[in-house]
């Protein structure tokens, strides 16, 4: 997803969680017996080339925890996945998240809370959850 992110008409943000599953990949597959310094360079050159700022892997927010608490409440996202949703969530201008699991892509607690978000003045945009560009 992070090599089709190729455009100046947004900022792109990647959360630490994300940085953490990515790298649990590599090493997994570390394990299988493919090349995990050729992973992790490829991830260092996809920031790079698509100018992600290191300043823009961004850490969770305190709004953020607060946001995982009610994400968590819903059976089908894991703890991972709540605290990557939170920390787009807690921007009160994200305008997209990007995503290839179907779990986060039409959930209705993380629809229904986003609006609750914008309703209490939380966030000033409307989030639109897509699998792609």
């Amino acid at each position: 997803m992070l090599y089709r992110l190729r455009s100046n008409a947004f900022e792109v943000f990647v959360p630490h969680a994300v940085l953490g599953e990515i790298c649990v990949v590599i090493f997994r597959d570390f394990e299988r017996g493919r090349d995990r310094r050729g992973k992790m360079g490829m991830l260092v050159d996809v920031m790079g080339s698509n100018k992600i700022p290191w300043k823009n892997m961004r850490p969770a927010s305190k709004d953020a925890f607060d946001i995982v608490a009610a994400l968590v409440k819903d059976e089908w996202l894991d703890t991972t996945d709540a605290l990557i949703l939170s920390q787009v969530l807690a921007d009160p201008d994200s305008k997209f998240f990007f995503t290839t699991d179907r779990i986060m892509l039409r959930n209705a607690a993380v629809i229904d809370l986003e609006k609750a978000l914008r309703g209490d003045g939380k966030r000033r945009a409307v989030l639109k959850i897509l699998e792609d560009l």
